[in-house]
């Protein structure tokens, strides 16, 4: 069955009586092998698991066999496939398909779907330094939906803002969550580091510090890690003189 490009036709759905509309096993396949993953794979997985509506589970598979012109895609069982689904637009296209006139999935969707976009617009203010604005785009971007992502973005800007109380409830929450990818909840725990860093809290600086390399040891090569190491350095007690 030749594979469907993902923005040739908006609203492709799943054949009539295909297995994926019977099934109650519900999985979208995403192609992660040498070829799609430079045709930017990772980034379609990410963005698909983050729009996904709850029933439909997204996983990565090894090469789908049809190397060029993707990242490829697969329901698993039905058979149905997509080329070419690079970007939010042809992310949306797919799921579009899957939700059908689902009212349920529909509104799922369209309130992640927001979520992204607030979520992207806070990552552009803080870029330009607008931490203020920032802050109020990841908020209203938690508000549509959760996502660890957007609670470390939102805890960076909180920092900036020396919002120190508030950056360090997301920056624990996200460090909490085991479920997530190990460097993200280390990069949260820099954010902890440098909280109580500024609260001239040497010990606990310390063992936030360690935790961070403890749950993923690629931290220690970050710039940050090496400033918050300096710092914690610079807090501690002077040796004492025997």
């Amino acid at each position: 069955m030749p594979a469907v490009p993902c923005c040739a036709r908006p609203s492709v759905r799943p054949r009539a009586g295909s297995a994926l509309c019977a099934s109650s096993d519900k999985a979208l396949l995403v192609c992660i092998g040498k070829t799609c993953r430079l045709e930017g794979s990772q980034e379609s997985l990410e963005l698909l698991r983050e729009l996904a509506p709850e029933r439909l589970v997204v996983r990565s598979t090894t090469c789908l066999g049809r190397c060029g012109g993707g990242p490829h895609l697969s329901f698993r069982n039905s058979g149905d496939e997509y080329e070419a689904c690079q970007g939010v637009a042809a992310c949306l296209s797919v799921l579009r398909g899957f939700v059908a006139d689902d009212v349920a999935d529909n509104a799922e969707l369209d309130g992640r779907a927001s979520a992204l976009a607030l979520r992207r617009d806070g990552e552009l203010s803080a870029a330009r330094g607008e931490h203020r604005a920032a802050e109020a785009l990841f908020s209203s971007s938690l508000d549509q939906h959760p996502q660890a992502s957007t609670s470390f973005a939102r805890a960076a800007s909180r920092l900036a803002l020396d919002e120190l109380e508030g950056a360090l409830l997301d920056a624990s929450a996200v460090a909490r969550d085991l479920e997530l990818p190990s460097k993200l909840r280390a990069r949260a725990l820099l954010v902890a580091t440098e909280v109580f860093i500024r609260r001239g809290d040497g010990v606990k600086a310390q063992q936030a510090l360690a935790a961070s390399t403890s749950t993923d040891r690629s931290v220690s090569r970050l710039p940050e890690y090496v400033a918050a190491q300096q710092r914690c350095a610079a807090l501690q007690p002077p040796a004492s003189v025997a």
